[in-house]
């Protein structure tokens, strides 16, 4: 039976912890309120963050907790699941920005990168002169997910009968 009132966890200021039920506990510490899903797994006594009772209502929070017993009910650590739940969608997170990023971007960027390879200034002038001049108009503003073979004959093709030497250098630049 749950035990904790709005207006209850309004009114506690003194630090602890206070029991709601169904493994839900307010923590109030350094004049915070916070919202707690404490269980025992393998042995194990856990304390799980569910978030601020600022940001959190009562009812959230008990919400949050059921869903945690489920987990649970399943042996599954609801600690564990959400850290692999965030790491997850970081990584989606990273695949989505590494599809977003244009030709003209990583291009630019390789070319920092190489800088200190290169013996002298003019390698870099070369590479940003030839790509600006016939690799951006073409491919800069692209995906480099949506970059193929094709695309690239594509973009190397109106070169390559005039100036075969500067369409090989772009190709491979490219």
């Amino acid at each position: 039976m749950p035990s904790l009132s709005v207006k209850r966890i309004q009114s506690t200021q003194e630090e602890g912890m206070y029991a709601d039920g169904n493994n839900l506990y307010l923590r109030v510490k350094d004049n915070r309120k916070s919202w707690i899903f404490r269980y025992t797994l393998n042995s194990r006594r856990r304390d799980m963050g569910l978030g601020s009772a600022k940001v959190l209502s009562l009812a959230e929070a008990r919400i949050l907790s059921n869903e945690q017993k489920k987990l649970l009910l399943n042996n599954i650590d609801p600690i564990e699941y959400r850290n692999k739940q965030f790491k997850k969608h970081q990584e989606q997170s990273l695949q989505k920005k590494r599809e977003d990023v244009t030709f003209e971007s990583c291009a630019k960027e390789l070319i920092q990168s190489k800088c200190s390879e290169w013996s002298n200034k003019k390698s870099k002038q070369q590479w940003e002169n030839t790509l600006s001049k016939y690799v951006y108009p073409f491919l800069g503003n692209r995906r480099l997910v949506d970059i193929d073979q094709n695309i690239i004959f594509e973009c190397l093709i109106p070169i390559w009968n005039g100036k075969t030497e500067t369409a090989s250098r772009i190709r491979q630049r490219i």
